[in-house]
């Protein structure tokens, strides 16, 4: 699965084997829905098949691929997606993490050395003072 632009995400099936196959969509209403299959031959003479449709994010329902040999009705291995669930994954906004790291270690460090300098001097004082 991928993001398009707006709300719309491309669902993507693969399959490579022999016979030739053709894949078939449909929605959670059983109707059919168009595709755009590309199939190559690889060096080993198989068929890789690959189908996209493309939906829209926003549209609660759930979509199946299928393999199909040559007029029969869909059998054999299948991918189901389920939308929105599958792509309700939380936006992450980089900026702000990457500055909150940024900023969480800088004060880190910050406080060790003033930790390191208030050590020294306090150890030093310690140590000047059992000298006289």
């Amino acid at each position: 699965m991928k993001r398009r632009r707006g709300d719309e995400v491309e669902l993507i099936c693969e399959s490579e084997g022999y016979p030739l196959a053709t894949m078939t969509w449909r929605d959670r209403s059983l109707r059919n829905i168009k595709s755009n299959d590309t199939t190559i031959r690889t060096p080993d003479q198989l068929f890789q098949v690959t189908s996209k449709i493309t939906v829209k994010s926003s549209d609660k329902n759930n979509y199946t691929c299928a393999l199909v040999e040559e007029g029969e009705v869909p059998k054999g291995p299948s991918a189901r997606f389920d939308i929105p669930d599958e792509t309700d994954l939380p936006a992450i906004n980089s900026k702000c993490n990457t500055l909150s790291i940024a900023l969480g270690t800088s004060l880190t460090v910050a406080m060790i050395i003033a930790a390191a300098i208030f050590g020294y001097r306090r150890w030093r004082g310690n140590f000047s003072a059992a000298l006289t």
